[in-house]
C-alpha cells in the first residue's frame, strides 16, 4: 500500500480520495446512526414509488389494510414493532452511550501523554536557557569590566561545573525532537477529528525543531587561567549563545500555546460553556501582553517570509 502512495502522483490520489472516501464516508454515515438509516429507508420507499410497476402501500393505505386485520393479528404486529423498535432504541442509546464514553477517556488518555511530553519539553528548554543566559550575562560582566572580575570569573567557573545540566538537557530536546513525531503517529486518526490539531502538533514539532539545532554550542572544557575577556569570542560565540537564549523564549511560548490548544481540544467534552468563560477571556484579551505576543507573532511571520522570498529569489 506504501508503495502504492509513494508511486502514485499527488492529483490522483487526491482524486482517489474524493471518489472513494467520501463515498464510504456518507454510506458509514447512513447505516450507522438510526437517524441515516430512517433516511435510507425514506428515500428507498420513494424511488420505488416512482420507479417499479408495483407501487408500495401509502401510509393511509397502509393504516386500512392494519384495521381490516383480526384482532390476534394486529396484536402480535403491534407487539412485535414495539419490542423491535424498544430494542433499537436501547441498543443505540447504549451504544451510543458507551462510544461516546470510550472516546472521551481516549481523548482524556491523548492530552495527558501531551501534556507530560511538552512539559518535559518545557523544563529542559528552560533549564538549559537559565544555564547559556547566566553564563552570557557573567562573560559580559566580565568582558565590559562590571565590579570585581574575580566575582565573574568564580560565577563563570562554577557554571562550567554545572555544565552537565545543560549538556543533559539538550540531549532531552534533540531526543523530544525526534519523539514529537511519534505522537502525531501514534494519534493521528483521533487528532484529524479536531480542526488545526495535527498541524498545531506540526508547529510544535518545528519550534522544537529549531531549539534543537540552535542548542548546538561549543561549551569550554575550562577557562584559561589568564583570561580577561578582552576578545570572548576566542572561548565561547557570544551572538549564536545570545541567539540560542533568544529562540528559546520565542519557541517555548510557542509550543506552550499550540500544545495547550490541542489539550483543549481534546478536553472539549468536560467543558461547560458558561458565563465565567465569556468573562475569562474578556479579561484575557483585555490584558497588554495579549496585543504584544500578537505583534511578536506577526514580526515572526514576516520574517519568516522575507526569509523565503530571498531563498526564492
Amino acid at each position: 500500500m506504501m508503495n502504492f502512495v509513494r508511486r502514485t502522483p499527488p492529483w490522483l490520489l487526491l482524486w482517489l480520495n474524493r471518489l472513494l472516501t467520501l463515498p464510504v464516508v456518507f454510506t458509514y454515515k447512513a447505516l450507522n446512526t438510526p437517524l441515516g438509516l430512517l433516511t435510507v429507508s425514506v428515500l428507498a420507499y420513494l424511488w420505488c414509488w416512482n420507479n417499479l410497476a408495483v407501487k408500495p402501500l401509502t401510509p393511509g393505505e397502509l393504516v386500512l389494510w392494519f384495521s381490516n386485520l383480526e384482532v390476534e393479528a394486529q396484536t402480535g404486529i403491534a407487539t412485535a414493532l414495539i419490542t423491535v423498535i424498544g430494542f433499537v432504541i436501547a441498543f443505540q442509546t447504549s451504544n451510543a452511550a458507551w462510544i461516546r464514553q470510550t472516546r472521551i477517556s481516549v481523548q482524556l488518555s491523548i492530552s495527558d501523554e501531551i501534556e507530560i511530553f511538552f512539559q518535559d519539553v518545557a523544563d529542559s528548554v528552560i533549564d538549559a536557557e537559565i544555564w547559556v543566559e547566566s553564563f552570557v550575562d557573567a562573560v559580559v560582566l566580565l568582558r565590559d569590566k562590571q565590579g570585581d572580575p574575580r566575582i565573574a570569573m568564580d560565577r563563570l567557573k562554577r557554571l562550567l561545573d554545572e555544565k552537565q545540566t545543560f549538556l543533559e538537557a539538550r540531549r532531552n530536546i534533540v531526543r523530544r525532537s525526534r519523539d514529537v513525531h511519534r505522537i502525531l503517529g501514534k494519534h493521528m486518526l483521533f487528532l484529524v477529528q479536531f480542526p488545526g490539531a495535527t498541524q498545531s502538533i506540526d508547529d510544535c514539532a518545528e519550534a522544537l525543531g529549531e531549539i534543537a539545532h540552535a542548542s548546538w554550542l561549543q561549551v569550554p572544557e575550562e577557562l584559561p587561567v589568564n583570561w580577561t575577556a578582552v576578545d570572548p569570542n576566542l572561548y565561547i560565540n557570544i551572538p549564536k549563545w545570545s541567539e540560542f537564549v533568544s529562540v528559546c523564549d520565542y519557541n517555548f511560548n510557542r509550543i506552550g500555546g499550540l500544545a495547550g490548544g490541542v489539550r483543549g481540544q481534546l478536553r472539549r467534552p468536560l467543558v461547560d460553556v458558561g458565563f465565567a468563560l465569556f468573562s475569562t477571556l474578556e479579561r484575557l484579551l483585555k490584558e497588554p501582553s495579549v496585543d504584544q505576543a500578537f505583534g511578536t507573532i506577526n514580526k515572526r511571520r514576516n520574517t519568516i517570509k522575507e526569509r523565503d522570498s530571498d531563498r526564492i529569489g
